[in-house]
């Protein structure tokens, strides 16, 4: 038989259990809240159309640089000078375009804090981190394909000469950085393939 004192304890027990209950679901601790701003998803979609435009500008301007390198062996300098003006011009929107995937960074940076829950938000924000110092080895390569195509425009009006070593050295430069930029590129990948795994 439940005697009275029996039936205080057990709703004070219930009691304690619904009070520690709530305590922990608004810690998230069996439930978490997930959360991502539109505006960061939004900026995440705009900054891929942007890297892919960069990406599709600098396999462009490889092909360029190839197509130079034979003008340049069969001397055929006056079709050389015209491909390198169009290869500056594009290096300058390649650039131009780094700045805006720049600008779509910050805006991800400035909203990490309200991603939740807090394991998606330490990714999120490594791959962000990732992305900033690839912007920065895609603005320091475009700044070296730049120089490359203003040397050879200088060997080819014929302002410069001897310029085979110094040709050589942005080349390997460029290929670095590409490398680089190759490399932090799959870090953000993978980075943001974990954070998509958050909110399937």
């Amino acid at each position: 038989m439940i005697t009275r004192n029996t039936r205080v304890a057990l709703i004070t027990l219930i009691i304690l259990i619904v009070a520690i209950t709530a305590y922990f679901l608004a810690q998230g601790f069996w439930l978490e809240d997930k959360n991502v701003p539109e505006e960061f998803v939004e900026a995440r979609v705009d900054g891929a159309v942007i890297a892919r435009k960069i990406v599709f500008l600098a396999h462009q301007s490889l092909a360029g640089l190839e197509q130079i390198s034979q003008f340049d062996e069969k001397k055929n300098y006056s079709s050389a000078l015209k491909l390198v003006a169009q290869e500056l011009e594009r290096n300058s929107e390649a650039r131009k375009e780094a700045v805006v995937l720049s600008n779509q960074l910050g805006t991800m940076a400035t909203l990490l804090s309200a991603i939740e829950p807090a394991g998606a938000r330490t990714l999120a924000t490594e791959a962000v981190g990732y992305e900033v110092q690839l912007v920065n080895h895609l603005i320091s390569y475009h700044e070296t394909l730049n120089e490359l195509f203003e040397l050879l425009r200088g060997k080819f009006e014929g302002r410069i000469h001897n310029s085979e070593h110094k040709v050589k050295k942005l080349v390997e430069e460029i290929n670095n950085e590409i490398k680089i930029i190759n490399k932090l590129n799959q870090k953000f990948d993978s980075s943001m393939e974990r954070f998509d795994k958050y909110f399937d």
